[in-house]
């Protein structure tokens, strides 16, 4: 994964993120950010539902990668 797909991937790490947030603690445009999940989906399973972001604390779409054990 470029470089950065994978800074998404680990800001969602175990953790769902809403677009906004990962936005700003990516650096990349929201549109950026969505079209990263592209390239994420072909490694790891993206998990999308409707929750609280860990990080702003608002109820949102949310995204997530889950870690198998």
């Amino acid at each position: 994964m470029p470089d950065k797909a994978a800074r998404l991937a680990i800001l969602m790490l175990d953790r769902p993120t809403c677009v906004p947030c990962l936005s700003d603690k990516s650096g990349l445009r929201q549109s950026d950010v969505e079209g990263y999940f592209l390239r994420i989906q072909k490694s790891v399973e993206l998990h999308q539902t409707t929750d609280r972001c860990r990080v702003c604390g608002q109820d949102t779409q949310v995204y997530s990668l889950r870690r198998i054990a």
